[in-house]
C-alpha cells in the first residue's frame, strides 16, 4: 500500500515538466483513494492509520495536486532548480 501510494503521488517529480490537468492522473488517484476506503482488510486492522508525518504529506500532495488540476495548470516545470 505504502509503495503504491508513494509510486502515484511522487509521479510528477519524475518528469521534467508535468501537466496536472491530466484527468488521467487525477483519475488514477480517485481510484486509489476508492480501493483504499473499500479495502475490508483495512476496515478490519483496528490500528492507528498510520506516521501522522505520512499521512500529513500525502494530504499536502493531495491538496496542492489539487489545486493545480482546478488551474489546468500545464508543462509545469518540476526541476526548475537545475536552471539557477
Amino acid at each position: 500500500m505504502f509503495h503504491e501510494m508513494l509510486s502515484l503521488f511522487t509521479q510528477p517529480f519524475h518528469e521534467e515538466e508535468f501537466d496536472f490537468s491530466d484527468d488521467i492522473f487525477f483519475g488514477q488517484i480517485s481510484d486509489l483513494g476508492s480501493k483504499y476506503m473499500k479495502s475490508s482488510e483495512l476496515k478490519n486492522m483496528n490500528g492507528n492509520r498510520g506516521s501522522k508525518h505520512f499521512i500529513y504529506i500525502n494530504r499536502t500532495f493531495f491538496g496542492l495536486y489539487n489545486l493545480m488540476h482546478d488551474l489546468k495548470g500545464k508543462e509545469i516545470r518540476i526541476n526548475n532548480y537545475k536552471n539557477l
